[in-house]
C-alpha cells in the first residue's frame, strides 16, 4: 500500500493542502513569506512559501 501511494506522489505535479491544517500539528509558529502565487482557470491557487531568515 505504501509503494502504491509513494508512486502516486512521484507522479503528482502538485499537492493540494488546506493552509490552516498544514501546520496544525506544530508546537511553534512558523514565520514564512509568500514567494510565488499562481492562479489557474479552474479557480485553484498555488502558493509557495519560504521560511523567513
Amino acid at each position: 500500500m505504501h509503494r502504491h501511494h509513494a508512486g502516486n506522489l512521484d507522479r503528482a505535479d502538485a499537492l493540494l493542502c488546506h493552509g490552516p491544517t498544514l501546520f496544525a500539528g506544530l508546537s511553534k509558529h512558523v514565520d514564512s513569506k509568500l514567494v510565488n502565487r499562481r492562479e489557474f482557470g479552474s479557480g485553484a491557487v498555488a502558493m509557495r512559501y519560504e521560511p523567513r531568515s
